[in-house]
């Protein structure tokens, strides 16, 4: 009996022990008549309540990865007020216990299994948590001693961004001894001896570093993803949706939103997962698709809904989505000099030109958005780099290859304001028409936000300068310069000396930093950011600060964006990613297997396969990191595929010393293989400025050139149309923005790749080597309708099409069967 129950029968009880008149029974009977009536209504509300939709707390899935031994979730990544939340599910190999009131424990109590939901609920919300199995292995690494020379050794490698902190070994006998936990994969590593790198002496396996070196080779097993099982979706007629695991599988999970999902029986191997859907209440979210077996868990899979309904056109039906983004990426300062008024080098003949102001502003990105550029280009999203107030004077010094210059801050990253704009950029009524005009055409603006430091000369600094807490320290304990520390010290290091790190740990730092970054937002109405320096910037900042954007987007209806910029493991990129904290970042460690695979003739292709099929595994498949053409701290790729700048050099020496013009045939036709790659992969592609025309040049700062608008030649006009066409086709393919990813074929040389969405289907054929190649590859679609980019011929014989791709080319064949 339950409490309802029991004190209502007491009450009767009650009443039935009294003397009875004729005027009290009518006055029992009453009462008992209306309680009869009242309880009937209660039992009906319950019932009604058991029928009433579903409520979604958010409306995109989470997964959770978890450690070895133990996993901290923060409730307030999903709740607002975490306060009362109890568990109300926990897989059963799990221990999951309620810490405090913004904190769950998770740890291993028995044998794992791949996937599992944890279930947490507040009141009358309940969320539903992806949980996954951690499968990192514990790794021994031994350092033969035995005369005791060293007195300071640890394990760096790919494996923990190279940070020596946490991985120290000790002595035991003639050995130094340590244990990490490790992914499976293959790794670059070394021992760091009393500050000094070393490679492991007795392991004869090596590994190529990119920039001309080798490391240490560790390689961990993990079953091939191909022996995984992978989501399939597909749709019977246009509004009859399903999905299906290839492969053997032991078990399927989906989630819309925050909740879990039962798809019911397969259908001959088919899930019709709409009617499921239908006892949720209607809203724009994704269904969370991921099965498993014994060998693990198989990549998973997001499918946008509208309205509660599976859409065949994401990009047309859900136009919010930032994965219908193609991102522009350019420096301020050398775009387009629209306002030649604000023009305003600073005065130091210490400064050579290059690395002083050349007059773009925020009036010459105006022209070119009114100019059509970036439509012809097929650009939605434009980021800009930093607007903020720099300084007037010279910082910082290069002394290389008898080259000396300082530096203006023409770059924007040393603000001496948190919301001023640079005079020599613009006004804020150049910001309001820029973003009312990317509004106008369907475009969004995203700005760089430093916030892990401040230039010297900012009033933060210089009133607070010796407030405790306030700043990190310039010097180590043992007396080091704490600059350029980026893996042992990357949450206190300095840039330079000149750039003090703000303390973001200390609540009243953080509150200002992250006020001063919600402005942007609310005063201006930009559309996201890109973060600066993101991994040296603590996740209790990037907490705070989503929490402020997120109330923010519930006041304006706005879905804010932000990226950030990390290089580093997958796992320490992935760890800034999630409910509460960023968006996406770049994918760094795809970037650097794509142009070395793409343009190294000695690197094969199945590096680059490796490192997609490593951020499917870490991001998701329709992820949202940036794929980066280049960016503004990398030698231009044109430079790379000429060969003019090798990867083992300086690139800043080289750019400095050298005059580096040189374009080919054979460059152009590298990046355009480059960008081929990543419009056609998960996320989102991003052009560096220049990109597209195949601007040459060594790193920094002779990557950052004045933008060249005119005077194009044949090469450069081909692959700026190029450019312009996978864009459009990226814009009208579903496949190409929510599709699944498989390799289908790869060589030293070559690379067949698949994307698919409910029947869209497209393949991208990459051939990077010097001679004609011949390639056929499988197709669910034989009675499909069949088109080409670049309209090279093809053969569809029965389930197989047959191409032949020229030299250092590429073929993206897209098929609709619905």
């Amino acid at each position: 009996m339950n409490s309802f129950e029991k004190d209502n029968s007491l009450l009767l009880s009650n009443w039935m022990k009294r003397p009875v008149s004729p005027l009290g029974f009518n006055r029992l009977f009453s009462l008992a008549f209306l309680f009869f009536i009242l309880s009937a209504l209660l039992i009906l509300s319950a019932c009604k309540r058991e029928e009433d939709p579903k409520k979604l707390l958010f409306t995109d899935p989470v997964t959770v990865l978890l450690e070895p031994e133990k996993t901290v979730l923060y409730l307030s990544d999903y709740f607002s007020n975490p306060g009362e939340v109890v568990i109300k599910k926990c897989p059963h190999w799990l221990d999951c216990v309620i810490m405090d009131s913004d904190s769950v424990e998770i740890e291993l109590a028995g044998e794992p299994m791949p996937l599992g939901i944890l279930s947490l609920r507040k009141g009358d919300f309940e969320i539903d948590l992806l949980v996954r199995s951690s499968e990192k292995m514990p790794v021994q690494f031994r350092l033969f001693d035995p005369d005791a020379e060293y007195e300071k050794v640890a394990t760096v490698g790919d494996f923990n961004s190279w940070n020596p902190g946490g991985a120290e070994m000790m002595r035991d006998g003639d050995y130094w001894e340590g244990e990490i936990f490790i992914n499976p994969g293959t790794y670059g590593y070394q021992f760091e001896v009393d500050g000094e790198r070393i490679l492991d002496p007795e392991n004869p396996d090596s590994l190529d570093n990119n920039i001309g070196g080798f490391n240490s080779r560790l390689e961990i097993y993990a079953p091939p993803v191909e022996d995984l099982p992978h989501i399939v979706t597909g749709v019977d007629g246009k509004e009859n949706p399903w999905f299906r695991v290839d492969g053997n599988y032991d078990g399927v999970k989906v989630l819309y939103g925050s909740r879990e999902v039962n798809p019911g029986a397969s259908e001959e191997g088919r899930y019709y997962f709409q009617e499921a859907l239908s006892a949720f209440e209607s809203a724009d979210g994704f269904l969370l698709v991921q099965a498993w077996s014994e060998k693990g868990a198989g990549p998973n899979l997001r499918i946008p809904l509208h309205q509660n309904k599976w859409t065949v056109n994401p990009a047309r039906d859900r136009s919010d989505l930032w994965h219908n983004t193609i991102m522009y990426f350019l420096m301020v300062d050398r775009f387009k000099n629209g306002n030649p008024d604000n023009d305003q080098l600073v005065d130091d003949d210490r400064i050579r030109p290059i690395a002083n102001y050349f007059g773009g502003d925020l009036e010459g990105v105006i022209k070119v958005l009114e100019e059509g550029y970036f439509s012809e280009l097929g650009v939605n999203s434009i980021w800009l780099s930093p607007i903020v107030q720099n300084p007037e004077g010279a910082y910082g010094f290069w002394d290389k290859g008898g080259v000396q210059s300082k530096f203006s801050g023409y770059h924007g990253y040393w603000p001496v304001s948190f919301t001023q704009i640079d005079h020599r950029f613009g006004t804020p009524e150049d910001l309001r028409k820029l973003v009312d005009l990317a509004n106008e055409d369907e475009k969004r603006i995203i700005l760089d936000l430093v916030a892990n430091h401040v230039h010297e000369n900012h009033p933060f600094y210089i009133e607070n300068k010796d407030r405790e807490d306030f700043f990190t320290d310039l010097y180590l304990p043992d007396g080091a310069l704490n600059t350029e520390r980026w893996d042992d010290h990357r949450l206190t290091t300095w840039f330079d000396t000149f750039m003090p790190t703000m303390e973001l740990r200390t609540t009243e730092v953080a509150e200002i930093v992250s006020d001063s970054a919600v402005y942007w937002l609310r005063d201006y109405g930009v559309h996201g950011f890109r973060h600066d320096a993101t991994k040296h910037v603590p996740l209790s900042f990037w907490r705070k600060l989503t929490a402020k954007i997120d109330e923010l987007s519930r006041e304006t209806g706005m879905d804010y964006f932000q990226i950030g910029e990390t290089y580093g493991s997958p796992e320490l990129i992935g760890s800034y990613l999630g409910p509460g904290l960023l968006d996406a970042q770049f994918d760094f460690n795809v970037y650097d297997a794509l142009i070395s695979s793409i343009i190294r003739p000695e690197v094969s292709l199945e590096l680059l396969r490796e490192r997609l099929l490593e951020s499917q595994k870490y991001y998701g498949t329709n992820h949202l990191m940036g794929n980066m053409s280049g960016n503004q701290d990398k030698t231009r790729i044109m430079s790379f595929a000429t060969g003019e700048v090798a990867f083992d050099e300086d690139g800043k020496l080289a750019g400095w010393t050298r005059d580096i013009n040189k374009t080919t045939e054979e460059g152009f036709e590298r990046v355009g293989l480059i960008h081929a790659v990543n419009f056609f992969i998960p996320g989102i592609p991003v052009i560096y400025y220049g990109d597209e025309i195949g601007v040459p040049g060594g790193n920094d700062p002779d990557n950052r050139r004045m933008m060249q608008f005119s005077d194009l030649n044949d090469d450069q006009l081909f692959l700026k149309n190029q450019v312009a066409r996978l864009a459009e086709l990226r814009t009208h393919r579903s496949e190409l923005i929510l599709g699944d990813l498989r390799i289908v074929d790869v060589g030293e040389n070559h690379l067949v790749a698949s994307r698919n969405y409910f029947g869209q289907c497209s393949w991208l054929v990459i051939n990077t080597g010097d001679e004609t190649g011949e390639f056929a590859f499988y197709t669910d679609y034989p009675d499909g309708e069949y088109s080409s980019l670049n309209n090279r011929e093809f053969v569809l014989s029965d389930d197989t099409i047959e191409i032949t791709l020229p030299p250092r080319s590429f073929e993206l064949i897209s098929v609709n069967h619905q």
